[in-house]
């Protein structure tokens, strides 16, 4: 008999950190699942410690793949999957142990394609809730708009597919991107929103977030963030209409961030950058999502000088890192 749910769980080179996130699993009070642990071309001792949990348990199944990236990872997972639905963890986080169980209530009442649930953010501070904003604060029923406009929306609950719950028929043959390194898991999602008829909000953090201080988001800039670019392009044609002018806004905020990355420390990529990136000036019309005084300012200024939206975007990001550094000092005071 198939299992109720299959999770799957891509990993690479996350010895660190698997051992906590499969045990997560095993500590559910739901026993109606089987695991899907896929290899993305680990090199470290990831590949021991699952091998040594799928030997000991027969709904855990190891395998791996000879194609690299976790969107081929997470391809392989829903190959294979047997469950009713799917849940996507990654190796680095971990679930809430009453997740499983909560989820199997929730889609039992509402007979949902999707689920939206909230999650928790780690970091070296401790955990925080993600915070929502309405519609997505309540348990609901979400329209198509509202469920698009969540993928995008800061206080949303975003466009990761960790926080989502899929029935595995409204999948069908949609597949994740194994062409592009960013926002595969917002393509995943247009795709599906596009052909699910029920969507519910699940405001209950079921998950736990960690955030890394070399992730996408914090890392130093690399040639190949770029294709974040053509991501976006991606997700333009996908969306509806409406939605242009804001993912246009966000493409913009996001080539603020990458020149200020390579102000001072990368003074030939900043060059080569602002070439490629001074199209597209103006202040769009944002109609789905909500800015703060801050990125309007960002925008405004981008619209005379991208590189005075940068040098102003690099000193609050140096501001915040001191106040950052300076919690953390305090935290680790009082912890001795």
């Amino acid at each position: 008999m198939a299992p109720f749910f299959s999770i799957i769980i891509p990993f690479h080179n996350a010895q660190l950190y698997l051992d906590r996130c499969i045990q997560s699993v095993l500590a559910q009070n739901f026993e109606d699942f089987e695991v899907l642990m896929i290899n993305n071309n680990s090199s470290d001792d990831s590949v021991k410690v699952c091998k040594k949990y799928s030997s000991r348990y027969v709904n855990f199944c190891f395998l791996s793949q000879s194609t690299t990236g976790v969107s081929a990872a997470r391809n392989m997972g829903l190959a294979n999957a047997n469950g009713k639905y799917v849940l996507f963890v990654d190796a680095d986080d971990f679930l809430e142990s009453t997740a499983l169980v909560q989820l199997y209530k929730f889609v039992k009442k509402r007979n949902a394609d999707i689920v939206y649930f909230n999650m928790n953010n780690l970091d070296y501070l401790g955990i925080s809730l993600h915070q929502l904003d309405f519609p997505f604060n309540v348990e609901r029923r979400l329209t198509r708009p509202e469920a698009f406009r969540s993928l995008i929306l800061e206080n949303g609950y975003r466009g990761f597919v960790w926080n989502k719950l899929y029935l595995r028929t409204s999948i069908g043959k949609i597949k994740f991107n194994e062409k592009i390194q960013f926002l595969e898991d917002t393509l995943f999602n247009i795709d599906l929103i596009k052909q699910s008829q029920t969507i519910y909000s699940f405001p209950v953090e079921l998950t736990n977030y960690r955030i890394h201080k070399d992730s996408f988001v914090n890392s130093r800039f690399q040639s190949e963030h770029l294709s974040y670019f053509s991501a976006l392009e991606i997700a333009e044609l996908k969306m509806p209409k409406i939605f242009v002018d804001d993912l246009k806004v966000l493409k913009r905020l996001a080539q603020i961030k990458f020149l200020s990355e390579t102000f001072w420390t990368q003074p030939i990529q900043f060059s080569d950058l602002k070439r490629v990136l001074k199209r597209n000036n103006g202040v769009y019309k944002v109609k789905q999502i909500k800015l703060t005084k801050f990125q309007m300012l960002l925008l405004r200024i981008a619209n005379y000088s991208l590189t005075g939206a940068a040098l102003i975007f690099k000193m609050r990001s140096i501001l915040s890192s001191c106040y950052h550094c300076g919690m953390k000092m305090i935290h680790d005071f009082h912890d001795e």
